[in-house]
Protein backbone atom coordinates (compact mmCIF):
# COMPACT_ATOMS: atom_id res chain seq x y z
CA UNK A 1 0.00 0.00 0.00
CA UNK A 2 1.01 3.49 -0.64
CA UNK A 3 -0.60 6.93 -0.75
CA UNK A 4 -0.94 9.86 -3.35
CA UNK A 5 -0.31 12.59 -1.27
CA UNK A 6 2.64 12.22 1.23
CA UNK A 7 4.98 9.08 1.45
CA UNK A 8 4.42 5.96 3.21
CA UNK A 9 6.85 6.90 6.21
CA UNK A 10 4.95 10.09 6.59
CA UNK A 11 1.34 9.00 6.67
CA UNK A 12 2.53 6.05 9.40
CA UNK A 13 4.50 8.60 11.52
CA UNK A 14 0.88 11.16 11.63
CA UNK A 15 -0.68 7.55 13.14
CA UNK A 16 1.58 7.25 15.77
CA UNK A 17 1.16 10.79 16.90
CA UNK A 18 -2.53 10.71 16.56
CA UNK A 19 -2.57 7.49 18.44
CA UNK A 20 -0.69 9.18 20.90
CA UNK A 21 -2.43 12.77 20.93
CA UNK A 22 -5.63 10.50 21.80
CA UNK A 23 -4.24 8.49 24.42
CA UNK A 24 -2.99 11.94 26.25
CA UNK A 25 -6.56 13.17 25.70
CA UNK A 26 -7.99 10.42 26.56
CA UNK A 27 -5.66 10.87 29.91
CA UNK A 28 -6.69 14.34 30.50
CA UNK A 29 -10.38 13.84 30.36
CA UNK A 30 -12.61 15.07 33.61
CA UNK A 31 -14.56 12.17 34.31
CA UNK A 32 -17.26 12.14 37.21
CA UNK A 33 -16.84 9.99 40.50
CA UNK A 34 -19.29 8.93 43.06
CA UNK A 35 -18.04 9.96 46.56
CA UNK A 36 -20.06 8.89 49.49
CA UNK A 37 -20.47 11.87 52.61
CA UNK A 38 -21.02 11.07 56.29
CA UNK A 39 -22.70 14.47 56.07
CA UNK A 40 -24.20 16.70 52.90
CA UNK A 41 -22.13 19.72 54.73
CA UNK A 42 -18.79 18.25 54.00
CA UNK A 43 -19.23 18.18 49.86
CA UNK A 44 -17.61 21.14 49.09
CA UNK A 45 -14.38 20.29 51.55
CA UNK A 46 -14.38 16.37 49.74
CA UNK A 47 -14.52 18.82 45.86
CA UNK A 48 -11.37 20.98 46.77
CA UNK A 49 -9.61 17.57 47.84
CA UNK A 50 -10.32 15.29 44.80
CA UNK A 51 -8.76 16.08 42.04
CA UNK A 52 -11.04 15.75 38.46
CA UNK A 53 -7.99 14.30 36.55
CA UNK A 54 -6.13 11.33 38.04
CA UNK A 55 -2.66 10.08 35.68
CA UNK A 56 -1.17 7.40 37.52
CA UNK A 57 -3.88 5.20 37.88
CA UNK A 58 -4.36 1.90 35.62
CA UNK A 59 -6.48 3.08 32.12
CA UNK A 60 -9.67 1.83 32.17
CA UNK A 61 -11.44 2.81 29.11
CA UNK A 62 -9.47 0.84 26.22
CA UNK A 63 -12.91 0.44 24.51
CA UNK A 64 -13.73 3.92 24.18
CA UNK A 65 -9.87 4.82 23.36
CA UNK A 66 -9.94 2.23 20.41
CA UNK A 67 -13.34 3.55 18.77
CA UNK A 68 -12.08 7.35 18.96
CA UNK A 69 -8.77 5.81 17.62
CA UNK A 70 -10.68 4.13 14.78
CA UNK A 71 -12.14 6.92 13.54
CA UNK A 72 -9.24 9.49 13.77
CA UNK A 73 -7.05 6.85 11.45
CA UNK A 74 -9.92 6.32 9.15
CA UNK A 75 -10.49 10.48 9.06
CA UNK A 76 -6.12 10.40 8.49
CA UNK A 77 -5.66 7.41 5.85
CA UNK A 78 -8.64 8.99 4.09
CA UNK A 79 -6.86 12.50 3.62
CA UNK A 80 -3.65 10.88 2.40
CA UNK A 81 -5.40 8.57 -0.55
CA UNK A 82 -4.41 5.35 -0.36
CA UNK A 83 -3.67 3.23 -3.58
CA UNK A 84 -2.73 -0.33 -4.22
CA UNK A 85 0.70 -1.11 -3.96
CA UNK A 86 2.12 -1.87 -8.08
CA UNK A 87 5.43 -3.28 -6.79
CA UNK A 88 3.85 -6.99 -8.32
CA UNK A 89 4.27 -5.34 -11.54
CA UNK A 90 7.61 -3.65 -11.92
CA UNK A 91 6.95 -2.49 -15.39
CA UNK A 92 6.62 1.22 -16.49
CA UNK A 93 2.82 1.91 -16.50
CA UNK A 94 2.26 4.56 -19.87
CA UNK A 95 -1.34 6.30 -19.70
CA UNK A 96 -1.88 7.36 -23.43
CA UNK A 97 -4.98 9.89 -23.88
CA UNK A 98 -6.15 9.91 -27.73
CA UNK A 99 -7.66 13.96 -27.97
CA UNK A 100 -7.94 13.28 -31.81
CA UNK A 101 -11.17 12.96 -33.89
CA UNK A 102 -12.42 9.67 -32.60
CA UNK A 103 -12.82 11.71 -29.25
CA UNK A 104 -14.65 14.61 -30.30
CA UNK A 105 -18.22 13.23 -30.62
CA UNK A 106 -20.50 13.96 -26.99
CA UNK A 107 -18.65 13.84 -23.83
CA UNK A 108 -15.79 10.90 -24.81
CA UNK A 109 -12.97 12.95 -24.24
CA UNK A 110 -14.22 14.23 -20.41
CA UNK A 111 -15.19 11.04 -19.94
CA UNK A 112 -11.72 9.70 -20.94
CA UNK A 113 -9.74 12.25 -19.02
CA UNK A 114 -11.57 11.54 -15.55
CA UNK A 115 -11.40 7.71 -16.14
CA UNK A 116 -7.21 8.53 -16.71
CA UNK A 117 -7.19 10.80 -13.71
CA UNK A 118 -8.71 7.54 -11.66
CA UNK A 119 -6.04 5.13 -12.81
CA UNK A 120 -2.89 7.33 -12.67
CA UNK A 121 -3.11 8.18 -8.85
CA UNK A 122 -2.99 4.41 -8.49
CA UNK A 123 0.51 4.16 -9.49
CA UNK A 124 3.60 4.93 -7.74
CA UNK A 125 4.93 8.36 -9.40
CA UNK A 126 8.24 6.89 -10.30
CA UNK A 127 6.49 4.29 -12.39
CA UNK A 128 4.19 6.08 -14.36
CA UNK A 129 3.81 8.54 -17.48
CA UNK A 130 1.33 9.89 -18.97
CA UNK A 131 0.92 10.85 -22.82
CA UNK A 132 -1.24 13.13 -24.69
CA UNK A 133 -2.38 11.66 -27.99
CA UNK A 134 -2.47 15.05 -29.72
CA UNK A 135 -0.13 15.72 -33.53
CA UNK A 136 2.72 15.39 -31.32
CA UNK A 137 2.12 12.62 -28.52
CA UNK A 138 3.37 15.42 -25.94
CA UNK A 139 3.92 14.57 -22.51
CA UNK A 140 1.55 15.36 -19.70
CA UNK A 141 3.35 13.64 -16.70
CA UNK A 142 6.75 12.52 -16.43
CA UNK A 143 8.11 9.68 -14.17
CA UNK A 144 8.49 11.23 -10.55
CA UNK A 145 6.13 13.71 -11.17
CA UNK A 146 3.57 14.76 -8.42
CA UNK A 147 -0.31 13.67 -9.47
CA UNK A 148 -1.26 17.01 -9.06
CA UNK A 149 0.26 18.84 -12.25
CA UNK A 150 -1.59 16.07 -14.33
CA UNK A 151 -4.85 17.90 -13.52
CA UNK A 152 -3.63 21.29 -14.22
CA UNK A 153 -1.68 20.54 -17.59
CA UNK A 154 -5.48 18.68 -18.81
CA UNK A 155 -7.03 22.41 -18.24
CA UNK A 156 -8.31 23.50 -21.01
CA UNK A 157 -7.48 20.26 -23.21
CA UNK A 158 -10.12 19.51 -25.89
CA UNK A 159 -10.18 16.61 -28.63
CA UNK A 160 -8.84 18.08 -31.72
CA UNK A 161 -9.76 17.65 -35.47
CA UNK A 162 -6.67 15.10 -36.61
CA UNK A 163 -6.28 11.43 -37.25
CA UNK A 164 -5.18 9.58 -34.08
CA UNK A 165 -1.32 8.93 -33.73
CA UNK A 166 -1.47 6.39 -31.30
CA UNK A 167 -0.65 3.50 -33.56
CA UNK A 168 2.49 5.17 -35.15
CA UNK A 169 3.51 5.80 -31.09
CA UNK A 170 3.06 2.21 -30.27
CA UNK A 171 5.12 1.30 -32.72
CA UNK A 172 7.81 3.79 -31.65
CA UNK A 173 7.35 2.62 -28.13
CA UNK A 174 7.44 -1.04 -29.00
CA UNK A 175 11.05 -0.48 -30.93
CA UNK A 176 12.48 1.66 -27.85
CA UNK A 177 11.40 -0.95 -25.27
CA UNK A 178 13.76 -3.72 -23.90
CA UNK A 179 12.74 -7.55 -24.70
CA UNK A 180 12.16 -8.54 -21.25
CA UNK A 181 10.50 -5.24 -19.67
CA UNK A 182 8.36 -3.85 -22.23
CA UNK A 183 5.87 -0.99 -21.07
CA UNK A 184 1.82 -1.53 -20.06
CA UNK A 185 -0.16 0.62 -22.08
CA UNK A 186 -3.43 2.27 -20.73
CA UNK A 187 -5.15 3.21 -23.54
CA UNK A 188 -8.11 6.08 -23.60
CA UNK A 189 -9.87 6.74 -26.57
CA UNK A 190 -11.32 4.59 -29.38
CA UNK A 191 -12.18 0.87 -29.96
CA UNK A 192 -10.96 0.44 -33.64
CA UNK A 193 -7.93 2.45 -33.17
CA UNK A 194 -6.95 0.01 -29.88
CA UNK A 195 -7.95 -3.20 -32.22
CA UNK A 196 -5.50 -1.94 -34.95
CA UNK A 197 -2.67 -1.06 -32.30
CA UNK A 198 -3.26 -4.65 -30.97
CA UNK A 199 -3.10 -6.29 -33.96
CA UNK A 200 0.69 -4.94 -34.48
CA UNK A 201 1.13 -5.27 -30.51
CA UNK A 202 5.16 -6.32 -30.38
CA UNK A 203 5.53 -9.32 -27.61
CA UNK A 204 7.34 -6.88 -25.23
CA UNK A 205 4.04 -4.52 -24.51
CA UNK A 206 0.86 -5.13 -23.27
CA UNK A 207 -2.14 -3.23 -24.04
CA UNK A 208 -4.84 -2.68 -21.63
CA UNK A 209 -8.14 -0.23 -23.02
CA UNK A 210 -8.62 1.92 -19.99
CA UNK A 211 -11.67 3.66 -21.66
CA UNK A 212 -12.98 3.07 -25.22
CA UNK A 213 -15.52 5.66 -26.49
CA UNK A 214 -19.18 4.66 -27.28
CA UNK A 215 -20.02 4.12 -31.28
CA UNK A 216 -22.56 6.61 -32.69
CA UNK A 217 -25.85 5.26 -33.72
CA UNK A 218 -24.66 6.63 -37.32
CA UNK A 219 -22.88 9.09 -39.07
CA UNK A 220 -22.24 10.96 -42.56
CA UNK A 221 -19.38 12.76 -43.26
CA UNK A 222 -17.05 14.08 -45.81
CA UNK A 223 -14.14 12.01 -46.76
CA UNK A 224 -12.89 13.48 -49.85
CA UNK A 225 -12.39 17.28 -51.65
CA UNK A 226 -9.74 17.37 -54.28
CA UNK A 227 -8.82 19.95 -57.19
CA UNK A 228 -7.86 19.15 -60.77
CA UNK A 229 -7.04 20.99 -63.92
CA UNK A 230 -10.82 21.72 -65.40
CA UNK A 231 -11.30 18.54 -68.29
CA UNK A 232 -13.10 21.63 -70.46
CA UNK A 233 -9.43 22.69 -70.65
CA UNK A 234 -10.02 25.99 -69.75
CA UNK A 235 -6.97 27.75 -67.80
CA UNK A 236 -8.46 29.39 -65.54
CA UNK A 237 -10.86 27.22 -64.33
CA UNK A 238 -10.78 23.71 -62.29
CA UNK A 239 -12.82 20.37 -61.21
CA UNK A 240 -13.56 20.02 -57.72
CA UNK A 241 -14.35 16.61 -56.68
CA UNK A 242 -16.44 16.06 -53.46
CA UNK A 243 -17.05 12.60 -52.20
CA UNK A 244 -19.36 11.84 -48.89
CA UNK A 245 -20.05 8.23 -46.93
CA UNK A 246 -22.44 7.12 -45.06
CA UNK A 247 -22.82 4.89 -42.17
CA UNK A 248 -26.47 3.81 -40.47
CA UNK A 249 -27.57 6.48 -42.02
CA UNK A 250 -28.74 7.55 -45.87
CA UNK A 251 -26.24 8.45 -48.18
CA UNK A 252 -26.08 12.04 -48.91
CA UNK A 253 -27.84 13.48 -52.28
CA UNK A 254 -26.21 16.84 -54.10
CA UNK A 255 -28.95 18.51 -52.28
CA UNK A 256 -28.06 17.75 -48.74
CA UNK A 257 -24.32 20.15 -49.67
CA UNK A 258 -24.24 23.38 -49.51
CA UNK A 259 -20.89 25.80 -50.96
CA UNK A 260 -19.29 28.50 -49.84
CA UNK A 261 -16.73 31.10 -51.60
CA UNK A 262 -14.27 32.99 -49.18
CA UNK A 263 -17.63 32.71 -46.50
CA UNK A 264 -20.13 33.70 -48.91
CA UNK A 265 -22.69 31.42 -50.67
CA UNK A 266 -22.32 29.79 -53.80
CA UNK A 267 -23.60 27.67 -56.20
CA UNK A 268 -21.43 25.46 -58.86
CA UNK A 269 -22.27 26.23 -62.10
CA UNK A 270 -21.99 22.84 -62.94
CA UNK A 271 -22.26 19.80 -61.14
CA UNK A 272 -21.95 15.93 -62.52
CA UNK A 273 -22.42 12.65 -61.05
CA UNK A 274 -18.91 10.33 -60.34
CA UNK A 275 -20.08 7.24 -59.13
CA UNK A 276 -21.90 6.49 -55.72
CA UNK A 277 -21.64 9.54 -53.03
CA UNK A 278 -19.23 11.39 -55.55
CA UNK A 279 -19.68 15.02 -57.04
CA UNK A 280 -17.74 16.59 -59.88
CA UNK A 281 -18.41 20.36 -59.74
CA UNK A 282 -16.72 21.74 -63.09
CA UNK A 283 -15.68 25.19 -63.90
CA UNK A 284 -15.10 26.29 -61.03
CA UNK A 285 -13.34 29.65 -61.03
CA UNK A 286 -9.37 29.11 -60.11
CA UNK A 287 -9.72 32.92 -58.24
CA UNK A 288 -7.22 31.61 -55.64
CA UNK A 289 -10.45 31.83 -52.93
CA UNK A 290 -11.11 29.26 -50.12
CA UNK A 291 -13.89 26.64 -51.03
CA UNK A 292 -15.99 25.14 -48.33
CA UNK A 293 -18.27 22.41 -48.59
CA UNK A 294 -20.81 21.55 -45.98
CA UNK A 295 -23.75 19.59 -45.51
CA UNK A 296 -26.86 20.76 -44.49
CA UNK A 297 -27.98 18.82 -42.06
CA UNK A 298 -24.80 18.22 -39.43
CA UNK A 299 -25.09 15.25 -36.62
CA UNK A 300 -23.37 13.85 -33.94
CA UNK A 301 -20.01 13.83 -35.26
CA UNK A 302 -19.41 17.40 -36.25
CA UNK A 303 -16.18 16.89 -37.83
CA UNK A 304 -16.53 15.52 -41.29
CA UNK A 305 -19.77 17.36 -41.64
CA UNK A 306 -18.02 19.90 -43.51
CA UNK A 307 -14.53 20.45 -45.25
CA UNK A 308 -12.45 23.34 -47.53
CA UNK A 309 -9.67 23.49 -49.43
CA UNK A 310 -7.85 26.46 -51.02
CA UNK A 311 -8.16 26.62 -55.30
CA UNK A 312 -5.29 27.37 -56.86
CA UNK A 313 -4.64 30.78 -58.72
CA UNK A 314 -3.90 29.86 -62.57
CA UNK A 315 -3.69 33.55 -64.20
CA UNK A 316 -2.79 33.52 -68.20
CA UNK A 317 1.09 33.27 -68.72
CA UNK A 318 2.10 36.10 -70.77
CA UNK A 319 4.63 35.75 -73.13
CA UNK A 320 6.12 37.69 -75.81
CA UNK A 321 7.50 36.34 -79.37
CA UNK A 322 9.97 38.35 -80.95
CA UNK A 323 11.21 38.83 -84.53
CA UNK A 324 12.05 36.24 -86.62
CA UNK A 325 10.89 33.54 -84.11
CA UNK A 326 9.03 30.81 -86.31
CA UNK A 327 5.78 30.86 -86.97
CA UNK A 328 5.45 27.77 -85.11
CA UNK A 329 5.89 29.03 -82.02
CA UNK A 330 3.89 31.49 -82.74
CA UNK A 331 1.00 29.03 -83.39
CA UNK A 332 1.67 27.11 -80.30
CA UNK A 333 1.15 30.31 -78.02
CA UNK A 334 -2.11 30.74 -79.31
CA UNK A 335 -3.37 27.72 -79.59
CA UNK A 336 -2.17 27.04 -75.48
CA UNK A 337 -4.96 28.18 -72.80
CA UNK A 338 -2.22 28.43 -70.35
CA UNK A 339 -0.25 31.14 -72.51
CA UNK A 340 -1.17 34.52 -73.91
CA UNK A 341 0.87 36.96 -76.27
CA UNK A 342 1.19 40.34 -75.43
CA UNK A 343 3.78 42.87 -76.22
CA UNK A 344 7.64 42.59 -75.15
CA UNK A 345 6.50 45.53 -72.31
CA UNK A 346 3.55 43.48 -70.26
CA UNK A 347 5.20 39.42 -70.57
CA UNK A 348 6.58 37.62 -68.06
CA UNK A 349 8.55 35.30 -70.45
CA UNK A 350 10.05 35.80 -73.89
CA UNK A 351 10.60 33.88 -76.73
CA UNK A 352 13.38 35.45 -79.10
CA UNK A 353 16.24 34.89 -80.80
CA UNK A 354 19.35 34.63 -79.51
CA UNK A 355 20.87 37.83 -81.21
CA UNK A 356 17.92 40.19 -80.39
CA UNK A 357 19.00 43.48 -79.43
CA UNK A 358 16.90 42.71 -76.03
CA UNK A 359 19.09 40.01 -74.88
CA UNK A 360 20.44 41.93 -71.79
CA UNK A 361 16.29 41.64 -70.60
CA UNK A 362 16.41 40.23 -66.96
CA UNK A 363 13.01 38.61 -67.94
CA UNK A 364 13.28 34.68 -68.44
CA UNK A 365 13.46 33.78 -71.82
CA UNK A 366 13.30 30.76 -74.01
CA UNK A 367 16.35 31.45 -76.96
CA UNK A 368 17.17 30.36 -80.06
CA UNK A 369 20.35 29.73 -81.33
CA UNK A 370 22.29 28.42 -83.80
CA UNK A 371 23.80 25.08 -84.24
CA UNK A 372 27.78 26.61 -83.92
CA UNK A 373 27.10 28.76 -80.99
CA UNK A 374 26.66 26.72 -78.65
CA UNK A 375 27.73 22.61 -77.64
CA UNK A 376 24.10 20.99 -76.30
CA UNK A 377 20.79 21.43 -78.31
CA UNK A 378 19.23 22.57 -75.26
CA UNK A 379 20.29 24.36 -72.63
CA UNK A 380 18.69 25.20 -69.32
CA UNK A 381 20.20 27.69 -66.91
CA UNK A 382 19.13 26.77 -63.02
CA UNK A 383 19.57 29.12 -60.11
CA UNK A 384 19.74 26.23 -57.76
CA UNK A 385 21.18 22.93 -56.97
CA UNK A 386 18.46 21.28 -56.14
CA UNK A 387 16.45 22.82 -59.13
CA UNK A 388 18.98 21.24 -61.56
CA UNK A 389 18.57 17.44 -59.97
CA UNK A 390 14.87 17.74 -60.23
CA UNK A 391 15.25 18.89 -63.70
CA UNK A 392 17.32 16.64 -64.65
CA UNK A 393 15.15 13.65 -63.28
CA UNK A 394 11.95 14.95 -65.50
CA UNK A 395 13.27 15.57 -69.01
CA UNK A 396 10.76 13.66 -69.86
CA UNK A 397 7.86 15.69 -68.87
CA UNK A 398 9.64 18.55 -71.18
CA UNK A 399 9.11 16.17 -74.39
CA UNK A 400 12.92 15.25 -74.41
CA UNK A 401 14.21 11.62 -74.01
CA UNK A 402 17.32 9.77 -75.22
CA UNK A 403 15.26 8.26 -77.97
CA UNK A 404 14.08 11.50 -79.47
CA UNK A 405 17.67 12.90 -79.03
CA UNK A 406 19.05 10.20 -81.12
CA UNK A 407 16.78 10.27 -83.99
CA UNK A 408 17.67 14.02 -84.15
CA UNK A 409 21.70 13.41 -83.68
CA UNK A 410 21.02 10.82 -86.71
CA UNK A 411 19.33 13.27 -88.95
CA UNK A 412 21.36 16.62 -88.10
CA UNK A 413 24.89 14.11 -88.27
CA UNK A 414 25.94 15.46 -84.78
CA UNK A 415 25.66 14.67 -80.84
CA UNK A 416 22.01 16.06 -79.45
CA UNK A 417 22.47 16.57 -75.98
CA UNK A 418 20.93 18.37 -72.59
CA UNK A 419 22.72 20.63 -70.58
CA UNK A 420 22.02 22.09 -67.35
CA UNK A 421 24.23 24.83 -66.59
CA UNK A 422 24.15 27.65 -63.32
CA UNK A 423 22.42 30.83 -64.48
CA UNK A 424 21.18 33.80 -62.25
CA UNK A 425 18.00 33.20 -63.73
CA UNK A 426 15.82 30.38 -65.57
CA UNK A 427 16.72 30.42 -68.84
CA UNK A 428 16.27 28.02 -72.54
CA UNK A 429 18.26 27.91 -75.39
CA UNK A 430 17.93 25.69 -77.97
CA UNK A 431 19.40 25.55 -81.29
CA UNK A 432 17.22 27.34 -84.12
CA UNK A 433 17.94 24.64 -86.66
CA UNK A 434 15.19 22.61 -84.54
CA UNK A 435 12.21 24.43 -85.55
CA UNK A 436 12.74 25.17 -89.57
CA UNK A 437 9.95 23.53 -91.81
CA UNK A 438 10.43 19.84 -92.62
CA UNK A 439 12.91 19.33 -89.45
CA UNK A 440 12.01 16.25 -87.68
CA UNK A 441 11.51 17.85 -84.33
CA UNK A 442 9.42 20.52 -85.63
CA UNK A 443 7.06 17.83 -87.41
CA UNK A 444 7.17 15.61 -83.95
CA UNK A 445 4.78 14.88 -80.95
CA UNK A 446 7.62 16.63 -78.67
CA UNK A 447 8.07 19.97 -79.74
CA UNK A 448 4.22 21.31 -78.95
CA UNK A 449 4.92 19.73 -75.48
CA UNK A 450 8.82 21.22 -75.11
CA UNK A 451 7.63 24.69 -76.28
CA UNK A 452 4.50 24.71 -73.49
CA UNK A 453 6.22 23.15 -70.54
CA UNK A 454 9.66 25.29 -70.75
CA UNK A 455 7.68 28.43 -70.84
CA UNK A 456 5.42 27.37 -67.96
CA UNK A 457 8.59 26.13 -66.63
CA UNK A 458 10.21 29.68 -67.13
CA UNK A 459 7.07 32.10 -65.83
CA UNK A 460 7.31 29.79 -62.31
CA UNK A 461 3.36 29.59 -61.67
CA UNK A 462 2.57 29.89 -57.87
CA UNK A 463 2.01 26.49 -56.25
CA UNK A 464 -1.14 24.88 -55.35
CA UNK A 465 -2.03 21.78 -53.44
CA UNK A 466 -5.10 19.46 -55.17
CA UNK A 467 -5.47 17.68 -52.18
CA UNK A 468 -4.75 18.51 -48.26
CA UNK A 469 -5.68 16.18 -45.65
CA UNK A 470 -5.06 16.51 -41.75
CA UNK A 471 -2.48 13.96 -40.48
CA UNK A 472 -0.82 13.53 -44.18
CA UNK A 473 2.41 15.34 -46.37
CA UNK A 474 1.47 18.03 -48.09
CA UNK A 475 1.18 17.46 -52.11
CA UNK A 476 2.04 20.23 -54.70
CA UNK A 477 1.09 21.23 -57.79
CA UNK A 478 3.59 23.43 -59.78
CA UNK A 479 4.60 24.50 -63.13
CA UNK A 480 5.44 20.86 -64.54
CA UNK A 481 4.27 18.13 -63.06
CA UNK A 482 6.95 16.11 -62.30
CA UNK A 483 8.85 19.20 -61.27
CA UNK A 484 6.63 19.92 -57.88
CA UNK A 485 9.35 21.31 -55.62
CA UNK A 486 8.04 24.37 -54.05
CA UNK A 487 10.84 27.18 -53.92
CA UNK A 488 9.40 28.09 -50.27
CA UNK A 489 9.52 24.66 -49.43
CA UNK A 490 12.97 24.39 -50.41
CA UNK A 491 14.05 27.64 -48.33
CA UNK A 492 13.15 26.05 -45.49
CA UNK A 493 14.47 22.58 -46.12
CA UNK A 494 10.93 21.07 -46.18
CA UNK A 495 11.37 19.61 -49.54
CA UNK A 496 8.30 18.60 -50.99
CA UNK A 497 7.55 16.55 -47.13
CA UNK A 498 5.48 18.74 -45.25
CA UNK A 499 3.28 17.54 -42.61
CA UNK A 500 -0.37 18.81 -42.18
CA UNK A 501 -0.74 17.90 -38.22
CA UNK A 502 -4.82 19.48 -37.74
CA UNK A 503 -7.80 20.62 -39.71
CA UNK A 504 -7.21 24.17 -39.95
CA UNK A 505 -5.75 26.90 -42.14
CA UNK A 506 -2.22 27.19 -42.26
CA UNK A 507 0.25 29.25 -44.20
CA UNK A 508 3.49 28.57 -46.04
CA UNK A 509 5.18 31.81 -47.29
CA UNK A 510 3.01 32.97 -49.79
CA UNK A 511 0.40 29.51 -50.22
CA UNK A 512 -2.26 29.73 -47.85
CA UNK A 513 -4.01 26.29 -46.75
CA UNK A 514 -7.27 24.54 -45.95
CA UNK A 515 -6.46 21.23 -44.52
CA UNK A 516 -9.82 19.08 -43.59
CA UNK A 517 -10.12 15.78 -42.01
CA UNK A 518 -11.63 14.29 -44.97
CA UNK A 519 -10.47 10.69 -43.38
CA UNK A 520 -12.68 8.17 -44.54
CA UNK A 521 -11.40 5.09 -41.44
CA UNK A 522 -12.71 7.75 -39.37
CA UNK A 523 -16.00 8.60 -40.63
CA UNK A 524 -17.37 5.18 -40.66
CA UNK A 525 -15.28 3.91 -37.49
CA UNK A 526 -17.37 6.06 -35.39
CA UNK A 527 -20.61 4.79 -35.83
CA UNK A 528 -18.95 1.12 -36.21
CA UNK A 529 -20.56 -1.47 -33.81
CA UNK A 530 -18.46 -2.60 -30.82
CA UNK A 531 -17.65 -6.19 -30.14
CA UNK A 532 -19.06 -7.55 -27.01
CA UNK A 533 -15.68 -7.83 -25.55
CA UNK A 534 -15.40 -4.09 -26.04
CA UNK A 535 -19.17 -2.96 -25.02
CA UNK A 536 -18.54 -4.67 -22.07
CA UNK A 537 -15.40 -2.37 -21.64
CA UNK A 538 -13.83 -4.53 -18.85
CA UNK A 539 -11.10 -2.77 -16.59
CA UNK A 540 -8.74 -5.29 -16.10
CA UNK A 541 -6.19 -2.41 -14.31
CA UNK A 542 -6.10 -3.15 -10.73
CA UNK A 543 -6.25 1.06 -9.84
CA UNK A 544 -10.30 1.13 -11.53
CA UNK A 545 -11.62 1.09 -7.81
CA UNK A 546 -8.19 3.17 -6.61
CA UNK A 547 -10.14 6.23 -5.95
CA UNK A 548 -13.12 4.59 -4.19
CA UNK A 549 -10.59 3.91 -1.32
CA UNK A 550 -10.89 7.16 0.25
CA UNK A 551 -14.53 7.43 -0.31
CA UNK A 552 -14.93 3.78 1.70
CA UNK A 553 -12.29 4.97 4.00
CA UNK A 554 -15.03 8.09 4.57
CA UNK A 555 -17.66 6.57 5.10
CA UNK A 556 -16.82 3.83 7.82
CA UNK A 557 -15.81 6.87 9.96
CA UNK A 558 -18.97 8.34 9.22
CA UNK A 559 -20.70 4.86 10.51
CA UNK A 560 -18.12 4.90 13.81
CA UNK A 561 -19.16 8.51 14.95
CA UNK A 562 -22.67 7.79 14.71
CA UNK A 563 -22.06 4.23 16.66
CA UNK A 564 -20.02 6.85 19.45
CA UNK A 565 -22.91 8.99 19.50
CA UNK A 566 -25.38 6.37 20.25
CA UNK A 567 -23.09 5.04 23.18
CA UNK A 568 -22.59 8.51 24.38
CA UNK A 569 -26.66 9.03 24.59
CA UNK A 570 -27.36 5.51 26.37
CA UNK A 571 -24.39 6.35 28.90
CA UNK A 572 -22.23 3.66 27.92
CA UNK A 573 -18.84 5.54 27.48
CA UNK A 574 -17.19 7.26 29.93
Amino acid sequence: MNFAHAPFAAVAAGALLLAAALYALQRLKARRRAVSLPAAMLWQQVAGQTPPRVLGRRFRYWWAYLLSLAIVLALWLAAAAPRPDAAADTRRQVFYLDASAWMSAGDDFADARQALLADVAAVPAPAREVRLGDPHDSALLLPGEPLALLGKRLDGVRAAVHPSGFGRWMAAAGARAAADAGPVVHYYGAAPVARRAAAQLPPQVELVPGYLSRPLAGNRGIVNLGVAAAGSGRWDRVDVLVETAATGLPAIAAGGLGFSLDGRPWQPPAMQAAGPGRLLLKDVPAAGAELRVALREGDDFSADDSAGIRLPRRQRIKVALGEGVPPAIGELVALDPALEQVPAAQAQVLVRLADDAGQADPRPALSLTRADSQPGAFVFGVTAEDEQRELADNLQQLGLSQAQNAVLASRLDRAVGVDLVPAPQRSVAVWRELFEPGSDFAQSRAMPLFVSQSLRWLAQPPPWSPFAQAGRPLLTQAGLQGLSQDRQLLARGLGDAVYLPAAGHFRLGEQQLAVSLLDRDISAGVAAPAEPAEAARARAFAGALAADWAVWLLLAAVALLALEWWLLQRGRMP
